[in-house]
């Protein structure tokens, strides 16, 4: 195999090229799938520990779905502040 940026032949198992430090790529790579859907969002949303422990487990493999399960998480932890302080300011009205 060889560097796409430098050129240099490297071996089949490098996941780095030795010679200039770009990461290489393999036909594994583009073939990943990386779009779980929209209803992770809403998954995470209501079980709010699931998106913590799955953008832990895949935020190197599946970054967007790592994204994705972050994002409903912390949708969860807005509206929860925004009630929170909503059901405070509406108590001492």
């Amino acid at each position: 195999m060889f560097c796409k940026k430098c050129g240099s032949s490297v071996d089949n198992d490098s996941t780095y090229c030795p010679y200039c430090g770009e990461k290489l790529k393999f036909e594994n790579d583009f073939n990943t799938n990386d779009n779980v859907g929209g209803y992770i969002s809403i998954l995470t949303f209501l079980f709010p520990i699931v998106g913590i422990i799955l953008f832990f487990c895949w935020k190197h493999e599946k970054p967007n779905s790592a994204k994705k399960a972050l994002l409903g998480t912390l949708i969860f932890v807005v509206c929860v502040v925004l009630l929170t302080v909503f059901s405070l300011v509406c108590m001492f009205i």
